[in-house]
């Protein structure tokens, strides 16, 4: 594989990692509210 197609590789999957981490946050901290 070219490098250049497994730099933009990587970098999408970097994104959907944190972007699904930031998500998970998120409903946590939501659910903390609900729960008080």
């Amino acid at each position: 594989m070219p490098a250049e197609t497994r730099r933009t590789l990587m970098k999408l999957m970097i994104r959907l990692i944190l972007d699904h981490a930031n998500g998970d946050l998120a409903r946590e901290r939501q659910e903390a509210r609900h729960d008080v």
